[in-house]
């Protein structure tokens, strides 16, 4: 993974392509450093015809055998007529004159001016620049101006491969400026001379591209219980959906690894574990499920039932295992003998770290005891993923007191209750499309889950304007049950096939919990639930008998509005 700097940025100026070209950028050899959003001011004089007083970089690439490139990045509906760009406002629907090329040339000779004062032998450091469209696709490449050429004008098929795709540009300009040489063990120096010279744009705008899936940060508690850690070999830190455990688990992997002490990061569930090496690949850390990790310890061949109590074996007897440490997410669905081995084996030879929510244990019950063997046990108690409307509602489906959140606003999560479910799946389609369409969602930012099994989901044959897929997939709608996304998110989440009836039910108030708690944005339910049957949720989230049977009852007691079908 690139060295992203800043690793998390606080805003993209708006820009949905911005955000899409940062996340394939990430992607990058970890060698590569990335500055992003990097603002310049012009030193000495400047003549307006010629230059500029101050301007901006949107991505700065420093290759360590290339040399560096700038990357102006234009998103949205872009069109290119007599050889002058044009990009429509989302917001007035205007049409404005663009320069995309210019912007990122007067990038490149201001860093060249910088390097040529504060950095001695910066003739021979190649740097180069390219444009990107992220959200559009250049079918005729042969009509390009003159100023694009096809190597370093990038579209949105490049997102996939962006390692190829930068490759291209540098080797463009390599064979058109004569003489380069590679920055190679210059590049800390290439850096430390151009991060003090420019400045990072922070925004207090809380636009939705700001919700987007790597825009969580630290909180102040949980940067002091990270800080904690440091001093810790052993660890339980527990705390409800949305309190950033899987982030601290992370960073706590990867603090701890390095090349001759390895870290195993361990969760339950197996989409979870995809998600986590696709978008968090960092060096000596591996993602792996229990049964996963099960099947690479000892072997593809028999029943998973078996495989696993060989790997208990295992670890009972102290045989060795190729990691040295081992962080485990979502440990409340562990069985509690894999822990007790887990921790026998590991705690003897590096970190045992488990983070844990015992509201979602729903896999099966689970004995919480062993945590009183571990000493050092620490809680988290703020939100740093929902929205405040959202962290209220989950919260307060589960019986959870609703602590101190981000201060981050958001719509009011809505109930729909509908008659049949043939209206049910009609709604939900309608809903699904209009933020495809009208509000232009990207597809990946919806999911779909059920509180049953995708078997017994009255929705499993609906069909969207986009693709479905049951784990997160690039430009696909995610459709599946609740139990297994846990762990994973999504900015709008439908929550269907919920019966209120059940609500009396501890598992189906910890599925209903976990399933509003993976919205970061917004929550929509869809119930066939009849107004006469809601007695059961009305008792159990007020903690009465004595309140009104009615919808809007439970749209006071869960904080959320009735919406129309």
């Amino acid at each position: 993974m690139a060295q992203m700097i800043p690793p998390i940025p606080n805003d993209f100026h708006g820009s949905q392509g911005e955000e899409r070209v940062f996340r394939a950028l990430r992607s990058l050899p970890d060698e590569i450093v990335v500055l992003h959003s990097l603002r310049w001011i012009h030193a000495g004089s400047w003549n307006p015809n010629i230059n500029r007083p101050q301007g901006e970089g949107d991505f700065v690439v420093i290759h360590p055998q290339f040399g560096i490139l700038v990357v102006e990045v234009k998103g949205g509906e872009i069109r290119c007529e007599d050889g002058q760009w044009y990009q429509k406002n989302r917001k007035s629907g205007h049409e404005e004159k663009i320069w995309p090329e210019e912007q990122a040339n007067r990038t490149k000779f201001r860093i060249l001016e910088e390097l040529k004062t504060r950095f001695a032998g910066s003739d021979a450091t190649l740097v180069c620049h390219a444009v990107w469209f992220p959200d559009q696709l250049i079918v005729d490449r042969t009509h390009l101006p003159m100023s694009y050429p096809d190597e370093t004008t990038l579209d949105s098929t490049h997102l996939s491969n962006p390692e190829n795709a930068i490759l291209k540009a540098f080797s463009f300009w390599k064979n058109s400026v004569r003489n380069s040489r590679p920055p190679g063990d210059r590049t800390i120096d290439l850096r430390r001379t151009l991060c003090p010279t420019f400045s990072l744009v922070h925004s207090v705008r809380k636009t939705t591209e700001e919700w987007l899936d790597e825009m969580v940060r630290l909180t102040q508690e949980q940067a002091r219980v990270i800080g904690y850690l440091d001093q810790q070999m052993e660890a339980a830190i527990v705390g409800p959906a949305g309190t950033g455990k899987t982030l601290l688990a992370i960073e706590k992997a990867r603090r701890l690894a390095t090349p001759h002490e390895p870290v195993l990061f361990l969760c339950f569930n197996s989409a979870l574990s995809k998600h986590l090496q696709e978008t968090h690949r960092q060096a000596n850390v591996s993602y792996r499920s229990f049964h996963g990790f099960a099947r690479e310890i000892v072997g593809p061949h028999g029943d998973l039932d078996s495989c696993v109590q060989r790997l208990l074996e295992y670890l009972c007897d102290g045989v060795a295992m190729p990691y040295t440490h081992l962080v485990i997410d979502e440990a409340q669905d562990f069985v509690t003998d894999w822990l007790d081995m887990l921790r026998l084996h590991f705690q003897l030879r590096g970190a045992f770290y488990v983070f844990y929510d015992p509201f979602q244990a729903v896999q099966n019950d689970r004995d919480a005891a062993w945590l009183n063997d571990i000493p050092c046990r620490l809680t988290l108690t703020k939100n740093c993923r929902n929205s405040d409307q959202v962290c209220k509602l989950a919260y307060k489906s589960a019986g959870i007191k609703v602590g101190e959140s981000q201060g981050l606003d958001g719509p009011k999560p809505t109930i729909y209750p509908v008659p049949t479910i043939e209206a049910a799946r009609s709604l939900l389609n309608r809903l699904v499309n209009t933020l495809l369409d009208q509000d232009a969602v990207p597809a990946n930012e919806i999911a779909i889950l059920s509180l049953k099994t995708i078997e017994n989901s009255g929705f499993r044959d609906s069909v969207f304007r986009a693709k479905t897929a049951e784990t997160p997939e690039p430009g696909r709608i995610t459709f599946n049950t609740t139990r297994r996304f846990k762990g994973l998110e999504a900015m709008h989440v439908f929550v269907v096939d919920v019966d209120f009836e059940q609500a009396d039910d501890t598992d189906w108030r910890k599925l209903l919990y976990i399933a509003c708690s993976r919205a970061r944005l917004a929550v929509h339910i869809i119930t066939t639930t009849n107004e006469a049957n809601l007695k059961p949720a009305i008792e159990v989230f007020g903690k009465s008998e004595k309140r009104r049977t009615h919808w809007k009852t439970i749209s006071r007691l869960l904080s959320v509005k009735i919406g129309e079908s």
